[in-house]
């Protein structure tokens, strides 16, 4: 990346030459993680710029990877003169931004279009208050007492989180300033006289004992004060206090009310925003200016997260007289979205001009930005990357793969295992996968040979010889001999490549590798009539006179999901009995019984006992127990057993205690949990479909996230603090901390005693409402067991 790139960051965008290890970016997956290590090296040649709708240009290198997806408009019109319009997408996937540039080239069809993907944050603060109170107490010849100073009493204790107060933070944001003695300030206009009514009304409100004054200068300027140095502190700490680097704080910008976030926005676009309502209707728009960067970018987020698109401009001003050398940003909200957005604010609404609608879109939890350009531009000097935690992508304004083994030669690779465990013990890994492991050593254009390093700890160095260097790699098999990858590929190729009948569909099978193996039409067609049939049958697709394939929503969910259609149609046909009886066992079983999860294996001196429980629960689950002769009996059997294992782990049975009862390894229950948190998502998002109750899909939600980090339903609200699993939720719980509330009245110290509360704990929360963790109690605490505590 280009050193002045800015990369989206948990407190607000910073150019990726500033970025230092544990700042947590935004990455693909909507989350923020560290960042493990930045990256630098020397770079001459060509960087490819970026041009979207919706964000500044970006500079990057041409092997750069970038998260895309292919989009194609279609157009339907119905014999009554209907029209519809609708869009295809293709993706998301990874690729190059010189490919991108080249495909961008090459399309020739008007309706295709290639967009960039910028994640929306989940919405994960639920603070109602802002602690403002800080205890000085009355000291005397003795020492310090207990009696609060006088001084204290007066300011409010908390200021609560609502329209009006966000409201006020937003205008600040845009217009304020501080003093170190505490003075708080509004620059405005003299002629906003319904703003300078808020200002006065609100802090009267909320600060009772603090003086408003209201003074007008020259140059129609107006300035509102109030003092309140607890406050000033709050805004200095977690908005800062220079223009250009003001940022939204945390407990604002993923805020779970949407009152609050209205407040907020209402507040920026009355400080340093306008409206316009007059000229060609064409050019209606909201616009925000700032010359923070990191602000610009976070007000798109935040209204995206309310539904609302919008763009970023950046203008470089020449300096002058009453201009900024500093580059201002623009936050434009036009098309359905201005006249969206101005109604829910209560803002008069201008006629709608001839422009209602949005080029960007919002999908599935993203802001999908259309690619307009991509040029390329002579640069040498410094480039820059990021390693980040786990997914190792990071927003530019758009997501961007860090790009690691890309182009990056490895001279020397080593093997240091040739065995692996499987069902059936120890095996040898396969010759195919070690000579691409070795085949990655001494990459084209960077060395001249390479080194692959095979270590033979059991077995003699010339057998490895002869098995993995001289011999051949074992013969490859298609993977659409498997039916159940069979069917989700026909699935994928009617709802996501186009392919329009049956005859599309087998013209393109013929051309499979899967083909070229068997050589059996007959057994192609059949085999793919099959399946066709039963998506037809179980309302994946539909098919119209012409006999062409008609994508339904139920098909095109469960191919962006990568579901087995098998697994799609066990959910669909339980969402009867769901509603009438929704439980945790008998979701648990329905998830064991498809074919996308592998239950537990039963041994023969557990099976009376688990058909003794399937009988007992049998009113709980949405499938029929099957007769002891039939096949799937024995099947049954380990539904039932992983779904009474998942029961264990949502009543927080010890981990210790699992492996130990089902007889399972660690990375068996992981494997496990990691299934069922996806087939959890999958099976809310299809329930979507099918007009959800509010209360089936909210007892869904709360289950994925129970079986997601394993505790019970009385641990919700504390498992969204940072850093708090399920030991630790409990241990809060089990000393008096029910919930968010006892957590922001406790008292530090008090916090501290809780076992796997430390220091870095507790400031993590700290920062999470807020407020800074006092000075007294940042002393390390001593762990016990260690020696620090042995010779105490």
């Amino acid at each position: 990346m280009h050193p002045d790139t800015h990369v989206v960051t948990k407190k607000g965008a910073k150019k990726v030459s500033e970025l230092k290890e544990d700042d947590e970016v935004l990455t693909h997956t909507g989350e923020f993680k560290k960042v493990i290590k930045p990256l630098k090296r020397k770079y001459k040649g060509k960087l490819l710029v970026i041009k979207t709708r919706g964000t500044v240009p970006v500079k990057l290198t041409p092997e750069h990877m970038v998260w895309v997806i292919k989009q194609t408009r279609h157009k339907s019109h119905y014999s009554d003169g209907r029209q519809v319009i609708w869009w295809e997408f293709e993706g998301p996937k990874w690729i190059t931004a010189q490919e991108l540039k080249e495909n961008l080239e090459s399309e020739t069809d008007s309706k295709v279009s290639y967009i960039l993907i910028q994640p929306i944050p989940k919405d994960s603060c639920d603070i109602d208050k802002i602690p403002l109170r800080k205890n000085t107490y009355i000291a005397n010849q003795y020492g310090k007492t207990n009696t609060l100073h006088h001084s204290v009493r007066k300011p409010p204790e908390f200021l609560p989180l609502n329209f009006e107060t966000a409201r006020l933070i937003g205008v600040w944001i845009a217009e304020g300033s501080i003093s170190k003695t505490g003075v708080i300030k509004f620059a405005i206009g003299n002629h906003e006289k319904k703003l300078t009514k808020f200002l006065v009304d609100t802090i009267r409100k909320y600060f009772p004992y603090s003086k408003v004054t209201v003074e007008d200068h020259e140059r129609n300027r107006r300035i509102v004060r109030f003092c309140n140095k607890r406050f000033a502190e709050w805004l200095r700490e977690n908005i800062g206090h220079k223009t250009h680097n003001k940022i939204i704080p945390e407990l604002l910008l993923f805020h779970t009310n949407r009152k609050v976030k209205l407040g907020l926005l209402m507040g920026l676009i009355e400080g340093d925003g306008y409206i316009l309502r007059k000229g060609k209707g064409r050019g209606y728009y909201v616009g925000y200016t700032t010359t923070s960067p990191g602000l610009a970018y976070q007000v798109q987020l935040l209204l995206a997260s309310l539904g609302y698109i919008s763009s970023i401009n950046v203008a470089f001003r020449k300096s002058g007289i009453g201009k900024t050398r500093k580059p201002v940003y623009t936050v434009n909200i036009s098309g359905k979205s201005y006249y969206s957005l101005l109604e829910e604010l209560g803002v008069d609404i201008p006629p709608k001009g001839n422009r209602t609608y949005n080029v960007n879109k919002i999908w599935n939890e993203y802001l999908l930005l259309k690619v307009r350009s991509i040029e390329e531009e002579e640069y040498e000097g410094d480039v820059y990357n990021l390693e980040v935690e786990e997914d190792e992508s990071y927003s530019v304004g758009f997501i961007v793969h860090n790009s690691a083994g890309v182009n990056l030669p490895a001279y020397r690779v080593i093997i240091r295992d040739t065995k692996r465990y499987s069902n059936f013990g120890w095996v040898d890994i396969p010759v195919l996968e070690i000579q691409q492991m070795m085949g990655r050593a001494g990459r084209p254009k960077y060395d001249r040979e390479g080194q692959a390093i095979i270590i033979a700890k059991t077995e003699k160095p010339e057998d490895l010889m002869k098995r993995y260097v001289v011999g051949k790699p074992e013969k490859l098999f298609s993977m659409l001999s498997n039916e159940a990858s069979f069917r989700s590929q026909v699935l994928a190729l009617i709802t996501n490549f186009g392919i329009g009948n049956f005859k599309e569909l087998v013209n393109f099978l013929e051309r499979t590798f899967y083909y070229h193996q068997r050589k059996n039409l007959e057994a192609l067609e059949g085999k793919a009539k099959s399946i066709v049939y039963f998506l037809f049958e179980n309302g994946f697709i539909d098919i119209d006179l012409n006999d062409q394939f008609m994508p339904l929503p139920l098909g095109v969910r469960t191919s962006q999901l990568y579901l087995d259609p098998v697994t799609a149609k066990k959910f669909k046909d339980a969402f009867e009995k769901l509603e009438k009886n929704p439980n945790p066992l008998g979701v648990f079983q329905l998830l064991a019984s498809t074919p996308d999860m592998s239950s537990l294996r039963v041994r023969r001196k557990e099976q009376e006992d688990l058909l003794d429980y399937a009988y007992e629960m049998e009113e709980y689950l949405y499938q029929n127990i099957p007769y002891w002769e039939d096949y799937k009996f024995e099947k049954f059997l380990g539904e039932m057993k992983t779904a009474k294992l998942l029961l264990d782990w949502i009543n927080e049975v010890n981990d210790v205690k699992i492996l130990e009862t089902y007889e399972i390894d660690t990375g068996d229950l992981y494997r496990i949990l990691e299934l069922v948190d996806w087939l959890m998502y999958s099976l809310i998002e299809l329930y979507k479909l099918f007009d959800p109750k509010p209360e089936v899909l909210d007892f869904l939600k709360k289950l994925h996230i129970r079986v997601k980090h394993g505790v019970r339903e009385e641990l919700l609200e504390l498992i969204t603090l940072p850093m708090v699993g399920r030991k630790r939720a409990r241990a809060l719980y089990n000393a008096g901390f029910k919930g968010i509330d006892d957590i922001v009245r406790a008292k530090a110290s008090e916090l501290l005693k809780v076992e796997g509360i430390g220091v870095g704990v507790l400031e993590k929360i700290y920062q999470h409402f807020g407020v800074e963790l006092p000075t007294n109690d940042k002393k390390k605490k001593v762990k016990k067991g260690t020696l620090d505590e042995f010779f105490k």
